[in-house]
């Protein structure tokens, strides 16, 4: 997936749940590994990052949107 369809996925997702939904992502770490990623959407920033919360540790981490291969609704 590339950075457009991505935006086009959480826009459609926020269009109809709002930002009460959570995500499964396939996400490219800084050292080029791929490692899959889940949690509960907060927040969208400048349509270059995305905010999730991760229930199980508790933690809030951003991810950017160039860097997700695959995003699927939870």
């Amino acid at each position: 997936m590339d950075k457009e369809e991505v935006l086009r996925v959480f826009k459609g997702l926020i269009k109809k749940h709002g930002t009460d939904f959570s995500v499964r992502l396939k996400y490219i770490t800084s050292s080029n590994k791929t490692r899959k990623r889940h949690g509960k959407f907060l927040a969208m920033e400048d349509e270059e990052k995305v905010l999730l919360h991760n229930p199980d540790k508790g933690t809030d981490s951003w991810y950017q949107l160039d860097r997700i291969i695959d995003i699927k609704k939870m």
